[in-house]
């Protein structure tokens, strides 16, 4: 994942939590928003229902790997916040990958119609 395409910023993020629209899987909550931007826009959070600092940290590593092997499935007209869930921890990473997959297709299909 490139470096223009991570967002950072908490103005970012409360921009897209506020206008997105959410998709939910069993260990992934997935929010998305069009984007002014000619690439897409990524960004990762778990809150502390997750778990403590080191299986926040663990959920978001896994998500970002996640989100890095189905990069090519990402639409460049969205912004994307992947939320980690308390199943995320106990889940196998193959699961993880797959629902990443299947929240990104989602995601794609609801913003083209």
């Amino acid at each position: 994942m490139e470096k223009e395409n991570k967002i950072k910023k908490r103005k970012q993020f409360n921009y897209i939590f506020g206008h997105g629209e959410a998709i939910h899987s069993k260990t992934i909550t997935l929010v998305f928003t069009k984007s002014k931007n000619k690439t897409y826009k990524i960004g990762f959070s778990a809150s502390k229902k997750v778990g403590n600092s080191v299986t926040r940290n663990r959920a978001r590593r896994r998500m970002r790997e996640a989100a890095r092997k189905n990069e090519e499935f990402f639409n460049n007209n969205l912004c994307y916040i992947f939320v980690a869930k308390e199943a995320i921890d106990s889940a196998p990473f193959l699961d993880i990958v797959s629902d990443c997959k299947f929240l990104i297709n989602k995601a794609n299909a609801k913003s083209q119609g």
